[in-house]
């Protein structure tokens, strides 16, 4: 705790401090808010990190298909 930190992810980075630990986690506090826009686009990341690959995506519609709740 205390420690300084940078956090790089996408084109964006943060200069925060450790403020609490537990395990492999942490909490940072940033020494200046985040900008809104930075905020919203990081949102996007994830969200499309979490969106299915092309093999499960199939899989699901192919699943849909022979429970028949969907058509092709």
């Amino acid at each position: 705790m205390g420690t300084e930190a940078l956090i790089l992810w996408d084109k964006y980075e943060a200069f925060g401090e450790v403020v609490w630990a537990e395990g492999v986690q942490c909490g940072i506090a940033f020494f200046d808010p985040l900008p809104g826009d930075v905020v919203l686009k990081t949102r996007e990341l994830d969200d499309a990190a979490h969106l299915p690959q092309d093999k499960e995506l199939l899989r699901q519609v192919a699943r849909q298909w022979v429970e028949g709740t969907t058509r092709l």
